[in-house]
């Protein structure tokens, strides 16, 4: 089937102010700009700051949708989880095949982050038995039971330990029930397509890498001087960046970085210059918090502010950040976890370090401000990656041409 006459529907409930959102519109951005019939319909209300979108909208009689079992369960579900740093969903959720019918059927969907609306139970057998479904991993939810990634040892007990177990079991049967052939996993990182080859839930189908892109024109570097005087910082002081959705999420490693930095004592103070949606002042007297940042001009900015961009995470898949750090030109310090050390490679794009190690991060961070010329050249190296290897058209290239095998083998 001709690429002009292909309808693709991109489905997330992630909004498009997260990692997993911004990430989706962007494939769906990038198969526009090769001329692909390409959708994006997202599960939740937008923000006022997004693009107008067609979403599919939790409806008011939400509650009758569900037996009584069912709605004790999401409620007993919720609170055995609040409070928990890490997300969990449940999936059995609210959008069944009801709400895909409302909609023209396409030729073929792309699934993104789908918690807290994909009905495992209900629509994913139903909905490839109509027509294939790529999905877009953004997290391991798919290859396990209710947890997005891995919780912290001390967010796990007795409740949320039966929950995962059932939430394993749902997907388990639901995925018993889909033909091989009508569902593959793209893993953006290699990591993540290891995760799906190692789960026993997602073994059996194919996984295949695809590396998330990036349109490098819209992330692209900024002299450092000038961006620091447009931020009110003097352009001799030496800066590193920081940026998440919660600058207090556990997974992204702020309490490593803050103990890195104390260990610098005596050595370089440098301003930590931190983005978030929901920032919390840091004990950092060098800290200056630009808050919430959408525009991906202004992320430019900030980037090319930033002396060395550091990725401190716990665990991670192939982070938005990094790469928009890359293509501004900013090298990256960050964890050896996940697919970090896929984008961060040694003496091309930045510093990796071995995971939690606190001594290690901090004389990358002294070794990085200390030495001009070298971050010079690994941000040339960083740009460079980026343009060649996570591109947006390669994304979307790559997509066409799974999107065709996928169609071609389905209809067998």
């Amino acid at each position: 089937m001709p690429a002009s006459n292909r309808t693709v529907h991109h489905i997330s409930s992630a909004p498009l102010n997260g990692g997993a959102g911004r990430a989706g519109y962007r494939l769906h951005q990038g198969l526009l700009s090769t001329k692909q019939n390409s959708h994006w319909i997202q599960a939740r209300i937008p923000a006022p700051e997004t693009p107008a979108l067609t979403n599919w909208l939790k409806p008011k009689r939400k509650k009758k949708l569900f037996s009584f079992r069912k709605k004790n369960d999401r409620r007993f579900f919720r609170r055995a989880f609040q409070g928990s740093k890490t997300c969990a969903t449940n999936p059995e959720s609210w959008g069944n095949s009801e709400y895909f019918r409302s909609k023209e059927l396409p030729n073929i969907y792309n699934f993104h982050w789908m918690g807290d609306f994909l009905d495992w139970p209900t629509a994913l057998p139903e909905l490839t038995k109509k027509c294939p479904i790529v999905w877009t991993l953004h997290d391991i939810n798919p290859t396990q039971g209710a947890w997005h990634f891995t919780p912290l040892e001390d967010e796990i007990n007795d409740e949320r330990t039966k929950w995962e177990q059932h939430a394993y079991r749902v997907k388990e049967t639901a995925l018993c029930e889909v033909d091989p052939r009508r569902l593959i996993f793209v893993g953006p990182s290699k990591w993540m397509v290891d995760q799906c080859k190692e789960s026993a839930l997602t073994n059996k189908f194919e996984s295949i890498h695809i590396p998330c892109g990036l349109d490098t024109t819209v992330f692209s570097p900024i002299d450092t001087s000038t961006a620091k005087k447009a931020l009110g910082i003097n352009p001799d002081q030496k800066v590193i960046g920081f940026i998440a959705d919660s600058i207090s999420d556990p997974r992204k490693g702020i309490a490593a970085l803050q103990q890195a930095l104390y260990a610098l004592e005596g050595k370089v103070a440098p301003i930590l210059l931190t983005v978030g949606s929901s920032s919390e002042t840091l004990p950092n007297n060098n800290q200056i918090d630009l808050g919430s940042l959408r525009d991906d001009r202004l992320l430019s900015l900030f980037y090319s502010a930033c002396d060395v961009f550091i990725c401190p995470s716990r665990q991670d898949n192939l982070p938005n950040t990094v790469l928009e750090s890359m293509a501004c030109q900013t090298p990256v310090i960050a964890f050896n976890v996940g697919g970090l050390p896929e984008m961060v490679r040694e003496g091309v794009s930045g510093y990796l370090v071995p995971d939690q190690d606190i001594n290690k991060l901090s004389a990358a961070i002294n070794h990085a401000l200390s030495n001009s010329e070298e971050l010079k050249n690994l941000g040339a190296g960083a740009r460079e990656l980026t343009t060649t290897e996570f591109n947006l058209k390669l994304q979307a290239d790559r997509y066409t041409q799974l999107y065709q095998k996928l169609l071609a083998e389905s209809a067998l």
